[in-house]
C-alpha cells in the first residue's frame, strides 16, 4: 500500500538544545493511504507534538516529514500539505468561529477560493458525513460537546483532505460525546480517508489498523492493537491502561485460566468467558 506520510530520523525540541532535550527523538514512521493509525502515550510522551508535524504546524530540527512527496520544510507548498492533511484539535470551542453551523463549515472552502455553488455542495456533503445536516442552521453554542466536535470535523472535511489527524479530539468530551466522535472517525475511515488518531483512551485505540506506542519522545512499538494490548509489560511500563474487557481477560489469565480468543470489546470478553465455562461444564 502506498504511503501518504513518511517520517525519517525526526528530531524536534521546543528549545535550542542538543538531542538530550528532544521532545521527538529519532522518529521513523510511515503512514499508509487509507489506514487507521492510532498513536497513544501518556501526557508528555510527544504524541501531540508529532501530530503537529504531520501537516507542517511544526517543522523538524533534524530529519524529514514528507506528505505525498512534499517535504514540510518546503514553505512554497505548505498550503498543498495542509489541503492534504487536516487537523481536528482537542477543544471544539477553539475551532468554531461562526455563529451558525453551516457558515462555520463553509469557512474553509471559501478561503480555498471555491465558488458559492461548490462551497454549498461541500458544506452539505460534510455535514451529512458527520450526521449533522439537521443542525446546519443552529448556533454551535447550542450543541453538545460531541456535536460541536463533529461540526469541527465537518469543517475539515469540507476542504477535502486525504488524511485527518485527530489530536486528542475526544479528551474534553463526556463518554457519549466520545462515542459519537469515534463513530464518525470510523465512518470516515471506511470511506477511504486516512485517519491518524492521537489519544490516551485505550478503548479508542482498538478500532485502529495499527497502534503506535510513544514514550519520552520515542516510538517504542508499532503493531496491531491486539498484539500491543497483549504486551502487558509494555502497557504497564508506559503508564497506560488496558481497555476494560482486556483487563478482565488478563485477570483470568493471571489466575491460570487459558483463553485463546482475541478480545477487543465486551462481546468478545463474554464469548471468551462463555467458552471457558463451557469447557469446564463438559469436564
Amino acid at each position: 500500500m502506498e504511503n501518504i506520510i513518511e517520517i525519517k530520523n525526526l528530531y524536534f525540541s521546543y528549545v535550542d538544545t542538543d538531542n538530550n532535550g528532544a521532545v521527538l527523538d529519532n522518529i521513523n514512521l510511515d503512514i499508509k493511504k487509507g489506514e487507521f493509525l492510532c498513536i497513544v502515550g501518556h501526557n508528555g510522551s510527544g504524541k501531540s507534538t508529532l501530530a503537529k508535524m504531520l501537516n507542517g504546524l511544526l517543522r523538524p530540527d533534524k530529519g524529514t516529514v514528507c506528505v505525498n512527496g512534499i517535504y514540510t520544510s518546503d514553505d512554497k507548498h505548505l498550503i498543498d500539505i495542509r489541503k492534504t492533511v487536516g487537523m481536528v484539535f482537542q477543544n471544539p470551542d477553539n475551532q468554531i468561529i461562526a455563529s451558525v453551523v453551516e457558515e462555520d463549515v463553509a469557512f474553509g472552502p471559501e478561503n480555498l477560493g471555491c465558488s458559492p455553488q461548490e462551497s454549498r455542495r461541500r458544506v452539505d456533503q460534510a455535514l451529512s458525513a458527520v450526521d449533522m445536516a439537521e443542525y446546519k442552521n443552529t448556533s454551535p453554542y447550542k450543541l453538545s460537546g460531541g456535536q460541536k466536535q463533529r461540526v469541527a470535523i465537518a469543517g475539515v472535511l469540507a476542504m477535502r483532505p486525504q488524511c485527518i489527524v485527530f489530536d486528542e479530539s475526544t479528551a474534553m468530551l463526556d463518554p457519549k460525546g466520545r462515542k459519537e466522535v469515534i463513530a464518525t472517525v470510523n465512518k470516515l475511515n471506511k470511506q477511504g480517508i486516512t485517519v491518524v488518531l492521537i489519544t490516551h483512551f485505550m478503548e479508542e485505540a482498538r478500532f485502529a489498523d495499527r497502534l503506535c506506542i510513544m514514550d519520552n519522545g520515542k516510538i517504542l512499538k508499532t503493531d496491531t492493537p491486539y498484539n500491543i494490548f497483549s504486551d502487558y509489560e509494555l502497557i504497564e511500563n508506559t503508564g497506560l491502561t488496558l481497555p476494560e474487557p482486556m483487563k478482565l481477560i488478563k485477570a483470568l489469565v493471571d489466575c491460570g485460566i487459558k483463553i485463546d480468543n482475541k478480545v477487543f470489546d465486551e462481546k468478545d470478553a463474554c464469548a471468551a468467558i462463555a467458552e471457558v465455562l463451557k469447557g469446564g461444564a463438559e469436564k
